[in-house]
């Protein structure tokens, strides 16, 4: 895969700009888990059935979700194929 310049820009610039440590990364996402359910997957959380569940993002996709949204999917997902990590 090759790399994408303008998004990794916007994952260290909007999404871990002020985490000091692998921690803060995991959890610099609004909606997520737990942090100890964090610290070797992003996980955020969704609803079915009527109860929370934690989730790998990796695995979901967007339905009926706004741009922003599904353009932060896609930078999890990219994240997630290059082989990075906190």
């Amino acid at each position: 895969m090759r790399r994408n310049k303008a998004r990794e820009h916007r994952i260290e610039m909007e999404v871990v700009v002020d985490a000091y440590n692998e921690g803060e990364r995991a959890m610099g996402v609004k909606a997520m888990a737990p942090e100890d359910e964090c610290e070797h997957d992003m996980f955020v959380e969704i609803r079915f059935n009527g109860r929370k569940l934690a989730v790998p993002l990796s695995q979901l996709k967007g339905i009926a979700v706004n741009d922003e949204t599904q353009e932060a999917i896609a930078d999890w997902h990219y994240w997630v194929d290059k082989g990075y990590e906190f």
